[in-house]
C-alpha cells in the first residue's frame, strides 16, 4: 500500500476549469450523509428531559411527521423516502464525468486514473465529514452548549492512507465574529424541513429574525469554491466555463454561486408553502481557515427554476409507487 497525502483540488484539475470542475466533482461524488446527523428534532438530556432552547420553543407540528431511516439513509414522511434538496439541484445539471477527467489527468501525471479518483474521493470525504463536524459545533455554540475545535480523521483505501487531527479553530473564531457583528435572533437551527408533494427534504442551518423583525436564512460553508477573498472584498465565483443547466435550466450558469442560490431558493420555498414562514433574504456565510474573516454571500431567489423543479417532481412517480 502506498502512503499518500491528499493533494489540493486545484492541482488535480488545472487546465480543466479548476473552480467549475471542483464544484461539480464534489457534488457528484458527495455521499448523502444525514444532513442533521439523523438525530431527533429536539435534543434531550440523559435523563430523558427535553432540552429547552429556541428550537424547542419554536417547534412546528410538521417536525413530528418527519423521520430518519437508517436503513434507507434518508428522511421519510409516513415511510415514503424523501430526496435531499441538493440531489434535486444536481439533477438540473450535467453530472461530472469522473472517468473522463481522471484519465485526462493521468496523462499529465505519474499517477493512474484509479489513484487520481481515489484522491478525489478522499478529498471529498474529508470535506463532507469535517463540514458536518463544523455544522454541529456551530449549532452547539448557538445553543450555548460546549463545542469542540478539532476532530480525528482517517481514510484508508488501496492507494490512499490518511490519519490526522483536523482543527476548525479558525472557522469557529470567524463564526464568533459573525455572531458578534450581526443582529440576529435565532429562531431554528439545523432545522430539517420537507415538502411531501415534491418528496424533498433539506436542512436550514439557521433561520433567524433580523433587526427589522423579518425572517432570514443562512447556510454555513467552509468551502473555498464559492468565492475568493481579495483586498477589495469577497469575489463570488460565477465562473461556469460555458456550461449551463439542462432542459428548462439551460439558461442557468453551472457555477458554484448559482447552484447555491438554487438550493437555498428551494428551502425558502418549502418554508413559505409548508411552514407559513416568509423569508425576506437568503445568505451563505463562508468560514474558511485561510481567509482573514468570514464573508456573507447574498443569494437571489430563483422562483422560476424552483417552480420547474417542483412541477416535475410532483408529477414524477416515487420509489414507493
Amino acid at each position: 500500500m502506498i502512503l499518500v497525502a491528499v493533494l489540493a483540488g486545484a492541482s488535480l484539475i488545472v487546465g480543466c476549469g479548476a473552480g467549475y470542475l471542483w464544484y461539480k466533482r464534489t457534488n457528484y461524488l458527495s455521499p448523502h450523509l444525514p444532513e442533521a446527523g439523523g438525530v431527533a428534532p429536539f435534543e434531550t438530556l440523559p435523563s430523558g428531559q427535553m432540552l429547552y432552547s429556541f428550537n424547542y420553543e419554536n417547534r412546528h407540528p410538521r417536525d413530528y411527521e418527519l423521520a430518519y431511516s437508517t436503513r434507507k439513509s434518508c428522511y421519510t414522511y409516513h415511510d415514503v423516502p424523501l430526496d435531499y434538496v441538493g440531489e434535486a439541484v444536481e439533477q438540473c445539471f450535467k453530472p461530472f464525468d469522473e472517468p473522463y477527467y481522471s484519465k485526462k489527468k493521468a496523462q499529465e501525471s505519474s499517477l493512474s486514473d484509479i489513484e487520481i479518483r481515489e484522491r478525489w474521493h478522499a478529498e471529498n470525504d474529508e470535506a463532507q465529514r469535517v463540514g458536518l463536524f463544523m455544522h454541529r459545533q456551530m449549532n452547539n455554540r448557538l445553543l450555548d452548549k460546549p463545542f469542540q475545535v478539532s476532530m480525528a480523521y482517517s481514510y484508508v483505501t488501496e492507494h490512499t492512507k490518511i490519519s490526522k487531527l483536523i482543527s476548525i479553530a479558525p472557522e469557529m473564531n470567524q463564526f464568533q465574529q459573525f455572531l458578534s457583528e450581526n443582529e440576529l435572533h435565532p429562531y431554528r437551527s439545523m432545522w430539517t424541513v420537507f415538502d411531501e408533494e415534491s418528496r424533498l427534504a433539506g436542512t436550514v442551518d439557521l433561520l433567524a429574525v433580523n433587526g427589522e423583525g423579518k425572517y432570514v436564512v443562512y447556510n454555513w460553508t467552509r468551502s473555498h469554491t464559492l468565492g475568493e477573498e481579495t483586498i477589495e472584498g469577497y469575489l463570488v465565483n460565477n465562473a461556469n466555463y460555458g456550461n449551463y443547466g439542462e432542459g428548462p435550466f439551460r439558461h442557468i450558469p453551472d457555477s458554484p454561486f448559482h447552484r447555491e442560490a438554487l438550493q437555498m431558493s428551494l428551502l425558502c420555498d418549502i418554508l413559505r408553502r409548508k411552514y407559513g414562514i416568509d423569508v425576506v433574504s437568503a445568505h451563505t456565510a463562508v468560514f474558511y481557515s485561510e481567509n482573514m474573516r468570514y464573508h456573507i454571500v447574498d443569494l437571489p431567489m430563483m422562483a422560476d427554476a424552483v417552480a420547474f423543479i417542483l412541477r416535475y417532481r410532483q408529477t414524477a412517480p416515487s420509489e414507493a409507487d
